[in-house]
């Protein structure tokens, strides 16, 4: 069976996108309870996450200048 991703890339319908946004809440819905049972602040956890990928791409661009 194809996941809702590959469903939508495969054929873009309506059907088919909301499938896949279906499929990304079930994804989200235990971290957003996990998250607000530990009084995480998600807009934290995206700062950290997007410091170490901004970081990870400029590590990696130094390296191909060299």
């Amino acid at each position: 069976m194809k996941t809702a991703l590959a469903a939508y890339k495969a054929s873009p319908t309506e059907e088919n996108l909301k499938a896949l946004k279906t499929e990304i809440g079930d994804r989200l819905f235990p971290i957003l309870c996990f998250v607000n049972k530990n009084n995480i602040s998600l807009e934290e956890c995206f700062n950290l996450m997007m410091e170490k990928n901004r970081n990870k791409a400029e590590n990696d661009y130094k390296k191909e200048e060299k």
